[in-house]
């Protein structure tokens, strides 16, 4: 899709993010609070920001999608990293998760070097699960009855990406 630009999350981001975090669907696929406050938002973000990535998906200076990239602070898990990816639901299937996850790759592959990225999804979000085994994740197990989700407990895949170093 033409006409996507990936870029760091700013300040002036936090109205958009917070409609985007509000809508009920992204919230029960991604555990997310619903209705999260522009304190709540304002607030992840910075600290993400400290340690980690937050980036966006623009078109005509909509935010259409976000993605926080969060780096282990263990001094033994430094080498991994996961993260969490949200597409407007109007947007969703055109491309902006792909394009999402290319710009977190060059981050992972060529700055970070990791040799671990993670991530949960839940396991009937099979566009998704499309989506990350597109970009190299495997799944590495199950977590049965993992989150509440529309009232139910639902199981959810930790998918990982190994090896990211570039050759």
């Amino acid at each position: 899709m033409n006409g996507i630009i990936v870029r760091h999350s700013e300040s002036h981001d936090i109205s958009a993010l917070q409609q985007l975090f509000s809508h009920a669907s992204l919230s029960a696929d991604a555990s997310l609070p619903l209705f999260p406050s522009r304190d709540e938002v304002r607030r992840r973000i910075s600290e993400l920001n400290l340690n980690g990535c937050s980036l966006v998906a623009c078109l005509d200076d909509d935010v259409v999608g976000h993605l926080l990239l969060e780096p282990e602070q263990d001094m033994q898990r430094r080498h991994a990293a996961s993260f969490s990816l949200s597409v407007a639901p109007e947007w969703q299937g055109k491309g902006i998760g792909s394009v999402l996850m290319q710009a977190m790759l060059v981050i992972c592959d060529r700055y970070w070097a990791l040799e671990r990225l993670e991530l949960i999804v839940f396991s009937d979000n099979h566009r998704a699960i499309n989506l990350y085994k597109k970009f190299g994740f495997e799944t590495e197990g199950v977590c049965r009855k993992y989150a509440l989700r529309n009232g139910i407990l639902s199981d959810v895949y930790r998918m990982v990406r190994f090896g990211t170093r570039p050759e």
